[in-house]
């Protein structure tokens, strides 16, 4: 075979010119701007959804029935740190005003009543309070957990280190 009759053959039939070739794969401006415009629209979406769901003052927790549900509310606040230098207000060798502190974090909530169908939705068990009495005693958790925090405080500060 000649070698020149294989050069032709490697040839295309249609010859074509690269700028064609990107003219042909170019996306109109038109498009690529009708795509930004969706796609800056969809990312303002999604931030404003974020920040409605995130700004929220609620929690999640709030589906599991409690006879609390009604009396929550919640609030920002910011804390007192305490520090070795800056001891907060709760910190320090128990006295009457530290003492009156922690109490009124929970005064008042020790005990509450609630009406035999309000206890009949809970998960735990309550107490009645009398035989044939349509009451229940019940008591929040956050509540119990605070007051042993303070008898543990109160109990180490006895103990002499």
């Amino acid at each position: 075979m000649d070698s020149t009759s294989d050069k032709e053959d490697e040839q295309p039939l249609l010859f074509y010119h690269p700028k064609d070739v990107e003219a042909s794969n170019k996306v109109p401006k038109q498009i690529q701007r009708l795509h930004l415009v969706a796609l800056y629209l969809y990312c303002i979406g999604v931030s404003v959804a974020l920040g409605i769901l995130l700004a929220q003052n609620r929690d999640p927790n709030i589906s599991v029935y409690s006879p609390a549900n009604t009396a929550i509310s919640y609030w920002r606040t910011t804390f007192e740190p305490g520090t070795p230098d800056q001891p907060s207000r709760y910190q320090g060798e128990p006295n009457e005003v530290n003492n009156q502190l922690w109490e009124a974090l929970y005064k008042g909530s020790r005990a509450t009543r609630i009406t035999r169908s309000e206890a009949q939705k809970l998960v735990n068990a309550s107490n009645v309070i009398s035989e044939g009495d349509d009451e229940h005693l019940i008591q929040l958790e956050v509540f119990h957990q605070l007051h042993c925090l303070i008898n543990a405080f109160l109990s180490l500060q006895s103990i002499d280190l």
